[in-house]
């Protein structure tokens, strides 16, 4: 335990501690703007200083809001633990906890505690102090209530309110979604991950599933249009994208995109590699759940600062949570003005956001590109080409499963100037008719993605594995006019099969 330097009851409003001596960056700041030009009782030196009462009164405002004294003595289950010499006091000892808060050395921080225990300790009431030499303290975990119930507000007006992209919606996202770009995680990794054409994990995976070989085979024909993202007369409500709104989704690696499409048992399933050919602005929702703010406890700002990371890493679990097809209507409905949000309202909008896979277990990455970014390069076969396809031959004890395309291009030809509104000009490229004509293709979008036509492969889905978990299923049955027992649930399965 530090020695008293200077405190005595008496001396309260006369030591005085300069900004120098605190080197807690806010609270040194607010000392050096608001403080009184005096020689400070610790260091000797002349600048802005406060009283050691008025610096153990900001303290004491800081422990009793943010901080809790720990037990002395076991408690509830503790007990079991203490007897077998397991159970130890958590915390830290008060006079570090004040030390590390305010950044003070020893000697003052002991001046303080003494100062708390003076003014702060209730003796009067037959109780603990709060502030003995001997009482250890415990930071609270930080209360994100107030963005949970924005964002459960959110929900439900985007369910039973108002689906479109009101004022209330913009609002409640600012709060939650502010300034991203300042968010980092307890090892310094920005949230936001931006990656560019030369970069290792420049690569995206994508696949669909081929029910038919008809379906099959006219993905291999036209591999970057078909592998690319649906255009907009077939898009499919999803996760990030309300339905007729055009993403792309895709996976960091294969095995995981295998897995999200969810291809049954004997469809074909058809995939390949693109790789980004601009650089994009991703939100690492992941990297949300582990974001770690820095800030002094002195900051008004600083609680409503860990709240919002506290929540954020709630909201990360939430949107990565596997959802039930007959709850997709719904369940998806926050998440698309999520997106929306993200690639609209934000500053600066985002290309679009990775974040776990339930299909894996977590294990994999999904990542999805908005449709302003979803674009795929053009580099399949021209219109008028004829294919000629080898889907593998071979008895069945022999089957070689090589598929072999030969495209025959059609001859290049100038095509004719037309008249439109008295001017000559050149007539637009032909569309393929079973795709139409999508936004995601047009010649002013500039492309995101290309596809690396060696990488395409089908994968014929001959079986499916899960992973499960076991959860025993007990059953207690009672007549109607017995009183029912409270039931020992046994802790192992052999355990509950003794019962019956």
């Amino acid at each position: 335990m530090h020695e008293l330097a200077y405190y005595h009851p008496d001396d309260a409003d006369t030591i005085r501690i300069c900004s120098n001596c605190i080197t807690d960056s806010f609270l040194s700041q607010k000392v050096r703007a608001e403080g009184e030009e005096a020689t400070c009782s610790y260091c000797d030196e002349t600048g802005s200083t406060i009283t050691l009462a008025d610096l153990a009164d900001r303290i004491h405002d800081v422990l009793e809001k943010q901080f809790y004294p720990t037990p002395s003595e076991p408690e509830g289950l503790e007990y079991t633990l203490a007897k077998e010499g397991h159970w130890e006091r958590s915390g830290d000892p008060i006079v570090d906890v004040i030390a590390e808060v305010a950044g003070l050395d020893g000697n003052i921080s002991e001046d303080i505690r003494a100062c708390l225990s003076d003014s702060h300790g209730n003796p009067y009431d037959g109780g603990e102090d709060p502030y003995a030499d001997d009482a250890q303290y415990a930071e609270q975990g930080p209360d994100d209530l107030n963005f949970r119930d924005t964002w459960e507000s959110f929900c439900q007006h985007v369910r039973w309110r108002s689906r479109f992209f009101s004022q209330y919606v913009e609002v409640s996202l600012d709060e939650i979604f502010g300034d991203l770009t300042s968010l980092k995680t307890f090892r310094g990794i920005s949230v936001i991950r931006e990656i560019s054409p030369s970069d290792d994990d420049r690569f995206v995976f994508r696949a669909r599933v081929g029910f038919s070989q008809a379906e099959l085979q006219n993905i291999l024909e036209y591999p970057s249009r078909e592998l690319g993202p649906a255009p907009a007369r077939l898009a499919k409500a999803g996760r990030m994208n309300a339905a007729g709104i055009s993403v792309f989704y895709g996976a960091a690696d294969m095995d995981t995109c295998v897995a999200e499409i969810r291809a049954p048992v004997g469809a074909a399933v058809v995939a390949g590699r693109f790789e980004f050919i601009r650089p994009v602005r991703l939100l690492d929702i992941d990297a949300l759940a582990q974001v770690y703010v820095k800030g002094s406890h002195f900051d008004p700002g600083f609680s409503t600062q860990r709240a919002r990371a506290a929540f954020l890493g709630h909201l990360a679990q939430m949107i990565s949570r596997p959802v039930m097809p007959s709850d997709e209507t719904l369940q998806y409905l926050p998440t698309q003005i999520v997106a929306e949000y993200l690639a609209t309202k934000a500053k600066p909008p985002f290309d679009g956001v990775i974040f776990r896979s339930s299909q894996t277990n977590g294990e994999g990455r999904n990542i999805v590109l908005f449709n302003h970014a979803s674009t795929v390069q053009r580099d399949d076969a021209p219109p008028g080409t004829n294919f000629d396809l080898w889907m593998g031959a071979g008895p069945d004890d022999d089957f070689d499963p090589t598929i072999m395309i030969f495209e025959k291009i059609p001859a290049a030809v100038q095509p004719k100037p037309i008249e439109l509104f008295g001017v000559m000009v050149s007539p637009p490229d032909p569309v393929s008719p079973d795709r139409g004509q999508d936004a995601a293709w047009l010649p002013n979008r500039e492309p995101t993605l290309c596809l690396d036509g060696k990488s395409v492969q089908v994968l014929q889905v001959n079986g499916i594995r899960y992973s499960c978990q076991e959860r025993t299923v007990m059953r207690f049955r009672t007549k109607a006019d017995e009183e029912p027992s409270n039931p020992v649930v046994p802790r192992d399965k052999s355990a509950a099969e003794d019962l019956f």
